[in-house]
C-alpha cells in the first residue's frame, strides 16, 4: 500500500539526511501529483493540515510558474515540517534556560 503525503510527513521526527530528504521529495512529489490530477480537495487538506502558508505557496507558484508544481508543494510541505522539528527541539524543556520554572 502506498503512504499518503501527511502520513509520509508524520514519519519525520529528526533532522533527515541529504540522501533520506531526496528519498521524500521523490515520493511527495509523485503523491502530490496525483492529487492536482485527481483529488485537488485532498490536497489542499494536506496543506492545511500540515500548516503551510496559502500566501508563501501562490507567491511560489507564481514566481516559478515554469517549474513543476508537485515538485515546488512537495518542498514547502518538507520544510514546513523541517520548521516544525526545529521549533519542537529548541522549545523541549532540555533546551530551555531556566528549568526551574519549567512546569
Amino acid at each position: 500500500m502506498q503512504e499518503n503525503g501527511f502520513d509520509l510527513l508524520q514519519k519525520i521526527d529528526r533532522p533527515l539526511s541529504l540522501l533520506e530528504k531526496q528519498n521524500l521529495l521523490a515520493q511527495l512529489q509523485e503523491h502530490i501529483n496525483n492529487l492536482l490530477q485527481h483529488n485537488f480537495p485532498l490536497l489542499v487538506q494536506l496543506l492545511y493540515r500540515a500548516d503551510v502558508s496559502e500566501k508563501k505557496l501562490r507567491g511560489l507558484l507564481q514566481q516559478h510558474a515554469s517549474t513543476d508544481a508537485a515538485l515546488l508543494i512537495a518542498q514547502m510541505l518538507l520544510q514546513r515540517q523541517e520548521e516544525k522539528i526545529k521549533t519542537r527541539q529548541s522549545s523541549s524543556p532540555g533546551n530551555r534556560p531556566g528549568n526551574d520554572e519549567a512546569w
